[in-house]
């Protein structure tokens, strides 16, 4: 689920496995965790700090927006980042490991390519094909 806060004064707080939606000291919503893909909040929203850390643990991505669509920031976990991956990928840029593996996708491509026409050359009979 993408969730949109829009409403001014609006606060989110994290209660059990939900994340509560509230103003004025009243529920408005409850999200639970497992569903929320991303949350978008416009104008000030407050999210309390129990519910950033929870955010940023399951990877949900927040961003904040002016009223007018201006960009504020973003908050975004990096759970997802693997250094060693790229400390390998970084020594691996000069070694022209990434020249050989174009060359085989191409290759790769241009042979699977001739073997589709090939194949429907079968019922159409064209020479030279």
């Amino acid at each position: 689920m993408f969730a949109y806060i829009t409403e001014e004064g609006a606060y989110i707080q994290k209660r059990g496995g939900n994340f509560v939606i509230g103003r004025n000291n009243e529920c408005v919503m409850e999200i639970p965790e497992e569903v929320l893909e991303s949350l978008t909040l416009i104008d000030s929203v407050q999210v309390s700090s129990q519910a950033m850390v929870e955010l940023l643990r399951l990877g949900v991505p927040v961003t904040w927006l002016s009223r007018a669509g201006f960009f504020f920031g973003r908050l975004e976990s990096t759970r997802h980042v693997n250094v060693f991956r790229q400390e390998r990928q970084v020594l691996m840029k000069g070694s022209g490991f990434y020249l050989r593996m174009g060359r085989k996708v191409i290759a790769a491509k241009v042979h699977n390519q001739l073997t589709l026409l090939r194949r429907y050359n079968r019922n159409a009979e064209l020479p030279g094909v």
